[in-house]
């Protein structure tokens, strides 16, 4: 965003903005140190505050963190695709 046009949009949009256009944020494969931070930060604050929650994980926004456990750290996920299934298949077998 050029400088010149911050002035024209509320705080909260440049603010958003520069965290998602930086080259800070990390594109790629989660480590299991990430995951394992991820897992203590969404027990600590809850499943609604992704944005504090990334605040604590460096180079991740909370989009990626919301994104990460309920498609893959939930506890309950494995559960819940059984439930859709007698076999216990992935839900995109059925599909």
């Amino acid at each position: 965003m050029k400088a010149s046009m911050k002035g024209d949009f509320p705080k909260w949009v440049v603010k958003r903005n520069t965290k998602v256009a930086s080259a800070a944020l990390i594109k790629g494969q989660w480590t299991d140190d990430e995951d394992r931070k991820l897992i203590r930060l969404v027990k600590q604050y809850g499943v609604r505050k992704w944005a504090q929650i990334a605040e604590s994980l460096v180079g991740r926004a909370g989009k990626q963190c919301r994104e990460r456990w309920h498609n893959h750290l939930r506890p309950n996920i494995k559960e819940m695709q059984c439930l859709a299934s007698t076999l216990c298949m992935p839900l995109w077998i059925e599909l």
